[in-house]
């Protein structure tokens, strides 16, 4: 035999009987059943129905029942012995980087900004680039075609280069494994 804890319908309808509440404030579910349960109440009798989010204080008084503050709630997780937010960026790049690989890329261009170096491209999870030697190649070949029709004031900072660098190479990378990968491209300047 299977027992919840929760108790269903006939049960908060007995419950509301015996109570009689003037309130109801369903504060456990998902926004469907605190908007079910606020409409049984409202079909038992129940006068007032509030619905809440975390972090809302609440004062009951004769008059009825008001907001009286809000304080800023999270959700938390354990990360190496200590509490993170699962909205922090770190848990949104791991999540970003579990559905689409990482890859790592160091450019070395001039003071205008264009390649004079044979890229280094690296990764744990998306390819071996051993076995596509031309994707390195292509990879460089469109950052330099790109880097040399690109506007001068588009380019003069090394953030714009880098990006002009992991679009060319994401787009590639994409073109032989079907992954697009977060990339973090470093970028060294001679």
């Amino acid at each position: 035999m299977h027992v919840s804890g929760h108790g269903g319908k006939p049960d908060i309808k007995k419950l509301y009987e015996i109570v009689k509440p003037k309130i109801s404030i369903p504060v456990h579910g998902d926004s469907i059943q605190i908007r079910e349960h606020i409409n049984f109440a409202e079909h038992l009798g129940v006068k007032e129905n509030l619905k809440i989010r975390n972090g809302e204080f609440i004062k009951l008084e004769e008059g009825g029942a008001k907001e009286i503050q809000t304080v800023p709630v999270d959700v938390l997780a354990v990360d190496r012995n200590k509490l993170i937010s699962i909205g922090s960026d770190l848990i949104r790049n791991r999540k970003k980087i579990a559905f689409n690989c990482s890859a790592f890329m160091t450019i070395t261009v001039d003071n205008k900004g264009n390649l004079i170096e044979p890229i280094m491209l690296s990764t744990l999870d998306v390819a071996d680039f051993a076995e596509y030697p031309m994707m390195i190649e292509e990879i460089e070949n469109l950052i330099k075609l790109t880097i040399s029709q690109t506007k001068k004031s588009r380019k003069e900072t090394d953030e714009q280069i880098k990006e002009i660098a992991r679009i060319a190479a994401r787009k590639i990378i994409n073109k032989y494994t079907d992954i697009k990968p977060v990339m973090i491209t470093h970028l060294i300047r001679k």
